[in-house]
């Protein structure tokens, strides 16, 4: 093994490398580009699916939406990739299989990109 002598020890350049790196992995994690409903959103109709699009592709068998209102547990359906063009869209999606009366609702969202890391999440919207 070889030794570094004083002079590379004292270089900011190891230092360098070592904090990019940790950026790079930092800015690996997915993150939310957007949702439909739309976060925050009034509709005066009851959406027909939910759908979170990320940074990445997600890992659709890791993934999960589960949509709760003034009722409880709204039902949906299979967790699915979303499709743009058949071809994926670094989305999840599942449609709406119970009833949505007016109120307001709350997506939680759990899914994780290629590092692997579970990621979680909220949304609300509004349904008059």
């Amino acid at each position: 093994m070889r030794q570094m002598s004083r002079s590379q020890l004292q270089s900011p350049r190891p230092l360098m490398v070592i904090l990019f790196a940790c950026v790079a992995v930092v800015s690996a994690h997915l993150k939310v580009d957007k949702t439909f409903p739309v976060s925050d959103a009034t509709v005066a109709t009851a959406p027909a699916r939910i759908q979170v699009w990320f940074s990445q592709a997600p890992i659709v068998a890791v993934s999960g939406l589960v949509l709760e209102g003034p009722a409880g547990k709204i039902e949906l359906g299979k967790v699915a990739p979303g499709m743009a063009e058949g071809k994926a869209d670094n989305s999840v999606v599942a449609p709406v299989v119970g009833t949505v009366a007016p109120g307001v609702y709350t997506v939680s969202w759990r899914t994780s990109g290629a590092d692997g890391h579970i990621l979680t999440g909220t949304f609300q919207f509004t349904v008059k």
